[in-house]
């Protein structure tokens, strides 16, 4: 943290969700903070939560479910709060890019009408302003010819550029904070590393803070400051990102790194094992059947382990010793492997 107030921060987060007589419990205990300016990325597993954390920042979870626990917006308390409060907060506070480009664009309206709206509604723009403003957006998302671009559709537009379209609507309303999830599913790597950047550009431009959602190891390792890894709704590692990356404390962060081979250690490493359903009633560290240090061990079977350890904080009853040595064929410094290979774990 750089000692600012947070812009956004998260306290003890459960987010459980009910079908029939079930209930799953997608989110356990989760707290974190985004100070001004900064970049947090959520890394983990698919199923872990992290989509589920976004969403309920936004409340756009399904009647489904329930939020237990604190969420402040710039001060603003968001589990309770009703629709007209989170009708300013969305857009004008907090952008989302969500996780598919291709089914969050409405396919039977202009890309410009969707920026367009954003901008009359929660900007109180006439038509015409909104249409100039929309322009400006597109133009800075880097669509060249935006007023051509603004008359076309969705299907129109090749994969990259929906994505940069649905990033010019979360940030039609110059939001503080963006949350971008999975960004760049299904994108190819020249097209992924432009989008990065691209963010990154943005990030800078408009003095945002970002929290960026991925199971991409080398997407977090490029826009980062802070890095929160999770791992069956809980987070099990969070610090900043040159740490937990180059000399990781948990396990399941360490063999998480391994998974993504790079070009000097080009084998393909995996964690064997499957996480736990959402469902699953866990008494100890969901982490102890895959892991490598714990497994078997009485403590880690019956005892769930709290979240510790000062800057770099590890939920682990058998920490792993910090070093100051990178990990072997994993740079951690911005644009280091993005440009040469990426792997989604």
């Amino acid at each position: 943290m750089t000692g600012k107030e947070p812009l956004l921060s998260a306290e003890n987060l459960v987010v459980r969700y009910r079908s029939h007589n079930r209930e799953a419990v997608a989110v356990k205990h989760v707290s974190f903070d985004i100070a001004p300016g900064e970049t947090l990325g959520i890394v983990g597993e698919s199923g872990s939560g992290k989509s589920t954390i976004a969403l309920a920042i936004m409340k756009l979870l399904p009647r489904t479910s329930t939020v237990e626990g604190q969420i402040k917006v710039s001060g603003t308390e968001v589990v309770s709060a009703d629709a007209h409060v989170m009708n300013t907060i969305r857009g004008t506070t907090v952008g989302l890019v969500y996780q598919d480009a291709l089914t969050a664009l409405n396919p039977v309206r202009t890309i410009g009408s969707q920026i367009a709206e954003v901008c009359r509604y929660q900007l109180g723009l006439s038509t015409r302003e909104a249409y100039q403003t929309s322009l400006s957006v597109l133009s800075d998302v880097g669509i060249g010819d935006p007023e051509l671009r603004y008359k076309q559709y969705p299907h129109e537009f090749s994969g990259g550029m929906r994505q940069r379209a649905a990033i010019a609507i979360a940030l039609a309303a110059r939001p503080k904070l963006l949350i971008a999830d999975e960004p760049t599913t299904a994108l190819d790597v020249t097209v992924k590393a432009q989008i990065l950047r691209l963010l990154q550009d943005l990030k800078a431009k408009h003095a945002m803070s970002m929290m960026i959602i991925s199971h991409d190891l080398e997407v977090i390792r490029e826009v980062s400051d802070r890095v929160a890894v999770m791992y069956a709704g809980r987070i099990v590692e969070i610090g900043e990102r040159p740490e937990v990356l180059a000399s990781p404390r948990h396990p399941y962060t360490r063999d998480l790194v391994r998974s993504a081979p790079s070009v000097e250690m080009p084998r393909i490493s995996f964690i064997p094992g499957s996480p736990p359903g959402t469902g699953a009633i866990i008494t100890g560290c969901a982490f102890e059947p895959r892991c490598s240090v714990g497994h078997g061990k009485p403590n880690c079977r019956a005892i769930l382990p709290d979240l510790n350890g000062g800057p770099q904080a590890a939920a682990c009853h058998y920490p792993l010793e910090a070093s100051t040595k990178p990990m072997p064929g994993n740079p951690v410094g911005p644009n280091s492997s993005i440009r040469l290979h990426t792997k989604e774990l």
